[in-house]
């Protein structure tokens, strides 16, 4: 545990139990370990308690239940640990009468002291140099955000905390601020916790992730791990349904939204077993090959939606 970031520790935060009320599990019994020099992903679908958990984490919200360090401490005794920490959760918010260096300078000075150099270094990489100067009333929700993660680094923390860092970015810049976020891991050494709804940026960007669901940890691991893990296969047949009525007794069949295919999964060992029994009720075969699933087709087949949207 010595070299870990961020370790909770049966994390549970339980809402309306005063007054007669039933209380509400946002958060139940989470129990994670971030190690350094990685960006991490925490997923989850709205209202699953991913902002909840961070919120614990950073002190910003008491837990009913167990606790959280960062650095081996307990930000609630020792707070001075937060210094490490930079922090963009649920949007950035500034004073719109001032510039975004303005606002900078505020956020800066309020903290510690404010490096002006460093400052200009920020701008520069989150793409604001030609905005910086304009009050922040006037801009989009993706430079707010851009604005949000400079303000986020000016004390040089050692663990930044994201909350879906490229919202309201176009195609360009989200890969851009993806670049930029690999480069502090992986580059500075530091360790990056973000959320996201866009899944292909995660998987793209995270080198490990949690899954939350209904306020418990689902799943977590090495996104190549995770997505490696099961042996799919897709088939493409001459008749689906009665590939799915041949099959699902013994094996895991999947529906695609392509006439003519699906996913099975199945042990390698598996497959002359499985094209000997198609091909005994007479179905056409014209291709069976390994399968690798995207992050969103693992995440969504996890939680158990056809479709949805992270927060």
């Amino acid at each position: 545990m010595s070299d870990a970031v961020i370790v909770t520790e049966n994390l549970t935060k339980r809402f309306g139990s005063r007054w007669g009320r039933e209380s509400k599990v946002a958060v139940q019994g989470v129990n994670l370990q971030v190690t350094g020099a990685q960006v991490y992903g925490f997923l989850g679908v709205n209202g699953a308690g991913k902002s909840t958990t961070i919120r614990m984490i950073l002190d910003l919200m008491h837990p009913s239940q167990g606790r959280a360090l960062v650095y081996g401490k307990d930000p609630r005794r020792q707070p001075d640990v937060l210094r490490r920490v930079g922090s963009l959760v649920e949007g950035a918010t500034f004073y719109p009468y001032l510039s975004g260096w303005d606002n900078l300078r505020v956020i800066g000075n309020s903290q510690a002291q404010f490096n002006q150099q460093r400052a200009t270094e920020l701008v520069e990489r989150v793409g604001l140099d030609k905005a910086i100067k304009v009050k922040v009333r006037a801009y989009s929700t993706g430079m707010k955000q851009r604005l949000g993660i400079a303000a986020a680094l000016l004390q040089d923390p050692d663990l930044i905390i994201l909350d879906e860092p490229t919202s309201g970015m176009d195609p360009a810049g989200i890969r851009e601020m993806r670049r930029f976020i690999r480069d502090l891991a992986h580059e500075q050494g530091k360790t990056v916790f973000l959320t996201s709804h866009l899944l292909s940026e995660v998987q793209q960007t995270c080198d490990r992730l949690a899954i939350i669901n209904a306020g418990q940890i689902i799943q977590e691991g090495a996104l190549t791990d995770l997505l490696s893990q099961q042996s799919l296969y897709e088939l493409d047949v001459s008749d689906v349904e009665r590939t799915r009525n041949a099959l699902q007794e013994r094996w895991s069949v999947i529906p695609t939204e392509n006439d003519g295919l699906l996913h099975i999964n199945a042990p390698r060992a598996d497959i002359p077993h499985i094209i000997k029994r198609l091909v005994e009720q007479g179905i056409d075969i014209y291709s069976m090959a390994p399968y690798r699933q995207s992050l969103e087709d693992y995440f969504l087949e996890l939680v158990g939606l056809e479709e949805g949207k992270l927060s």
